[in-house]
């Protein structure tokens, strides 16, 4: 039952993060049983969401076969081989992606990279 609370929570607060979102959002592709990406989702998610980057960048799961969950947007190529794979996408066109998850050391500094390169573009 603790697992359902906790991936439920986590649900609605990604479902307040796209409501409450901008013009920019990072868009994390995965597979269906990605193990990785529910070791992000576990360790990582909350981090980002209370983090300073969520209200710039609000972050969108999307799980392959559901094309029309990102419908609209123009990708620079296919949308992910690798999962996770995220796509920061601002006025629905991509800016940068990061393929895998290399642990939160390295999450952290490309995400900060990515805001610091893009946070320009940002409307707020």
């Amino acid at each position: 039952m603790g697992n359902f609370l906790k991936s439920a929570s986590l649900s609605i607060i990604l479902l307040f993060s796209v409501a409450t979102s901008q013009a920019a959002e990072l868009l994390m592709f995965e597979h269906v049983g990605c193990v990785v990406c529910k070791k992000f989702k576990a360790e990582m998610l909350p981090k980002y969401l209370t983090s300073k980057y969520a209200k710039e960048m609000p972050i969108r799961s999307i799980v392959a076969g559901d094309d029309a969950a990102y419908e609209g947007i123009t990708l620079k190529s296919y949308p992910f081989y690798y999962s996770p794979t995220f796509i920061l996408v601002e006025d629905n066109k991509e800016l940068v992606r990061i393929r895998g998850f290399g642990g939160e050391e390295l999450f952290w500094q490309q995400i900060a990279n990515i805001y610091a390169n893009h946070k320009h573009k940002f409307k707020s």
